[in-house]
């Protein structure tokens, strides 16, 4: 089975950064991430990243993160705040949470 999320053809890189180390580090055409939009990390609604994005600095909100590949899911999870830096396709993403222990990559899965 090869690994699509290490696709080295694919226009992002996204990137999960917690206090533990590097959680995510994969290749993909689509990322979404859920933005905050008050002191309570609250009510941001979420937002879609695609190659060639213009540069952006995000405060996130609690909620999924998803990374997209041909159209399926590579990634999934649930994050707890953080940061997200959009620039040259990649996308990093720090976070003081961990990245939720039920979520795992489409190659994890046995997919």
């Amino acid at each position: 089975m090869t690994d699509k999320s290490n696709d080295s053809a694919a226009p992002i890189e996204f990137i999960v950064l917690t206090p533990h180390g590097k959680a995510v580090d994969i290749r993909c055409d689509s990322v979404h991430l859920m933005l905050c939009d008050d002191e309570t990390g609250h009510g941001g609604g979420q937002v879609g990243f695609r190659r060639g994005h213009l540069p952006a600095v995000l405060a996130l909100g609690d909620g999924p993160a998803d990374a997209l590949l041909h159209g399926e899911t590579v990634f999934h999870a649930v994050l707890h705040g953080g940061f997200a830096s959009v620039r040259d396709n990649v996308i990093r993403v720090i976070t003081d949470g961990s990245v939720d222990a039920g979520a795992k990559t489409d190659t994890e899965n046995g997919n």
